[in-house]
């Protein structure tokens, strides 16, 4: 329902898009997207890494045992044979030994 009691065509009601919308907009949207200039992705984790694994505040050593169906979760197992889930970024890639089985 209009406003305006002024008379307009059927033509002027139709919602319209400029074509140079979408350029633009993604244009300002990338210029905005300040926190991502710096990101960087983490180490791959594949089965049989050696991790650290966060529990509270401290990290334990842990041994990748499998990709879970999450894409970024991992099934680790700890050097007492506990299997925790978590995400990629409750885990560091170490160098060290791994001591779980």
């Amino acid at each position: 329902m209009l406003k305006s009691k002024l008379p307009t065509t059927q033509a002027l009601l139709k919602p319209e898009v400029h074509k140079d919308a979408f350029p633009q907009l993604n244009k300002r949207q990338k210029i905005q997207k300040y926190f991502d200039h710096s990101a960087k992705e983490p180490p791959k984790l594949h089965v049989k890494d050696s991790a650290r694994l966060r529990l509270g505040k401290v990290w334990e050593p842990a041994v990748v045992s499998r990709q879970h169906e999450a894409p970024r979760s991992f099934i680790v197992t700890t050097p007492d044979n506990a299997q925790y889930r978590r995400n990629r970024k409750h885990l560091l890639k170490t160098a060290e030994e791994s001591h779980a089985v």
